[in-house]
């Protein structure tokens, strides 16, 4: 459903580009860091477990389990007033 508004695509940078442009190749990319294996998400560009820095994108099967979702009440800006 379009209402003519337009939503702002992200802002892509070197940490979350392969995120938002994966899905165009049919991959599903999740930051990983390469000394302890603890996946990121948000895409960071340090580990939060071990502080390594080698930290890369890298493809996942799309499966898992969710451990906590948020629901947004108020749109994120104003233009998107008339969505919610």
């Amino acid at each position: 459903m379009s209402l003519g508004v337009p939503r702002p695509r992200p802002r892509l940078d070197r940490d979350n580009r392969a995120f938002w442009t994966g899905g165009g190749e049919g991959r599903l990319m999740i930051c990983r860091c390469g000394d302890c294996g603890q996946w990121l998400h948000p895409p960071q560009p340090v580990c939060r477990a071990c502080w390594s820095e080698n930290v890369a994108p890298q493809p996942v099967s799309g499966r898992g389990t969710i451990d906590s979702f948020t629901v947004n009440h108020q749109p994120g800006c104003r233009a998107w007033r008339c969505l919610s």
